[in-house]
């Protein structure tokens, strides 16, 4: 018995030795520091070794040059048209879903109308490229986000899109990134396109942010344009340490609960206007929306997850520069490049209705396994230049051979004159608007009445509001509390004014003043009768309400 103590006290503190604070790789040569191969360890990350070392078993690198790393890609979106020839009847079927080009003795053409004209301007920039190389061709580009020619209704058409499912047709083309007309937010108004400078400054960010110096949690930052991203934001919450992965304001998806609020913006001696607000509480998932994050920020963290938005992610090819480890959630959308790049090999697959834990199992796995982890990042960065250099799309300069901007021969200021038209029919435009808004502010500082709607209330997100009325130096106050009316209860730290939905003047009639506050103990509230009244009219809100003091 004593000899078997003597081994215990021995063994504990070989292991105390070994794992001391980090088991640096002095204390610990023959393990590495975030590699645990314990039994458990094994047996949960069993199939993620077991696809990994399928996956590199398999893996044939494209290393050719032109376009041969994408001839499968080529061959089989045109594939559906080698026994239905693309003739003139289906170019004219395919126009009412995308552009129209043409190339012709080294010139490019476009009908006068694009609805989209930044994509327009994107795409021709590519176009003006290969003009002085390509016979004459003409052929429809889509400039919308979403692919046009489905496999389940109708023939196939002949229509170029940049992105697209196995549902539809389409012919992908190598847009590597739109030099205008990609997704616009508040960090890049003009559009995520040029690849030009985010190559240089994400290389920057990768050299600024190696490996070993990276955060080591998973990252996202986007709004919510669909619920795939939702269990990580979730797995975020409740596991900080894990990942970092918040909601943006929306631009495409809104939700059917709304919190209503109003802000005080414009008063004069007589009048007093309103602005409605609304925000989407299930747009942010329940939670205020953060700041948009440049996409340098990005390389700052060891994991960086992909989703798709609308269509393919226009972020995805410049996650792979920061040296993280890419997270590709969902196989579904492709671009001309996806093939390229393997699972498990460039980056890590993730199904698109993963759930918080198999989210937080594919983290831990990664964490647990930094040099598999470091490994499969490392493959991303090179592979993607790989793509950059085939497609050719790595040059910033702009050539000046051929034009697009009308069906017509252009003449070689023709593109000037058409924008600087544009640009100056959208000044007459925004004129008009602002000469509409004055008048309609006139208007309403000459009516005489105060209608006070309450379509919104049931909404509003406050602790007391109180709205003082006064007329013929007596004066009333209004009290709207939770406990009067059934409010939905929300956070009351916002400062809330409560007026109509749309621009409400406050007439001299009442001169009323009207303001957001929490109520003092010593404020004033409108008798019985008169909550019961309002109550009638929450009920029955298109009636409205109006109170002045009698």
């Amino acid at each position: 018995m004593e000899c078997l103590i003597r081994i215990a006290i021995v063994a504990l503190l070989c292991t105390n030795y070994c794992l001391g604070d980090a088991c640096s790789s002095e204390s610990c040569p023959s393990e590495s520091k975030t590699n645990r191969y314990s039994k458990d360890a094994n047996t949960k990350y069993a199939k993620y070794y077991a696809a990994i070392e399928k996956a590199e078993a398999n893996y044939i690198e494209c290393n050719s040059s032109g376009c041969k790393c994408f001839a499968d890609v080529m061959s089989r979106d045109l594939d559906v048209f080698s026994k239905r020839r693309i003739d003139q009847t289906l170019i004219q079927s395919a126009k009412s879903r995308g552009t129209l080009y043409q190339i012709i003795n080294g010139q490019l053409y476009r009908q006068k109308d694009c609805m989209f004209p930044s994509r327009c301007a994107g795409i021709e920039y590519f176009l003006t490229r290969v003009i002085t190389n390509t016979t004459n061709i003409e052929l429809v580009i889509n400039t919308r986000d979403y692919p046009q020619s489905g496999k389940h209704f109708g023939e196939p058409l002949p229509i170029f899109s940049f992105s697209k499912t196995p549902d539809y047709n389409d012919i992908m083309y190598p847009a590597w990134a739109f030099w205008a007309g990609g997704p616009a937010i508040s960090l890049y108004p003009n559009g995520l396109g040029r690849w030009d400078t985010h190559r240089v400054t994400l290389d920057d960010a990768r050299q600024k942010f190696p490996w070993d110096e990276k955060k080591d949690v998973a990252f996202f930052r986007g709004s919510r344009t669909s619920s795939e991203r939702d269990n990580l934001v979730i797995l975020s919450r409740a596991k900080p340490e894990l990942a970092e992965a918040q909601y943006t304001k929306n631009q495409a998806w809104k939700s059917e609960k709304v919190l209503c609020y109003y802000i005080l913006f414009f008063s004069t001696r007589l009048t007093i206007y309103a602005e409605f607000k609304k925000i989407t509480l299930k747009d942010t998932l329940n939670m205020p929306p953060v700041k948009e994050v440049a996409l340098e920020k990005h390389c700052e963290y060891k994991y960086l997850f992909n989703y798709r938005g609308v269509a393919a992610s226009f972020r995805h090819k410049h996650l792979f520069l920061c040296g993280s480890l890419v997270f590709h959630v969902g196989d579904e959308w492709k671009e001309f490049y996806y093939d390229a790049l393997k699972p498990w090999i460039h980056y890590i697959p993730v199904q698109p209705n993963a759930s918080p834990k198999e989210l937080e199992n594919l983290i831990r796995f990664a964490q647990d396994n930094d040099a598999i982890a470091k490994r499969i990042a490392e493959r991303g960065p090179a592979t993607v230049e790989l793509c950059v250099a085939t497609l050719g799309a790595q040059s910033a300069r702009v050539p000046q051979a051929g034009c697009a901007c009308t069906a017509r021969a252009p003449t070689s200021s023709s593109c000037v004159e058409f924008y600087s038209e544009l640009l100056a029919f959208a000044a007459l435009l925004l004129l008009l608007l602002l000469l509409l808004l004055l008048l309609l502010l006139l208007f309403l500082t000459l009516r005489t009445d105060f209608n006070f709607h309450q379509g919104c209330l049931s909404f509003i997100s406050y602790e007391k509001v109180e709205i003082n009325f006064s007329r013929q130096q007596r004066t009333a106050t209004l009290v709207l509390h939770q406990g009067q009316i059934d409010f939905e209860e929300t956070s009351p730290q916002s400062r809330i004014l409560l007026t109509p939905p749309d621009l409400t003047k406050v007439s001299a009639k009442c001169k009323a003043s009207v303001r957001a506050t929490s109520l003092s103990a010593d404020a004033y509230e409108l008798n019985v009768a008169a909550r019961r009244r309002l109550r009638e009219e929450h009920q029955n809100p298109a009636q409205g309400c109006r109170y002045c003091a009698p």
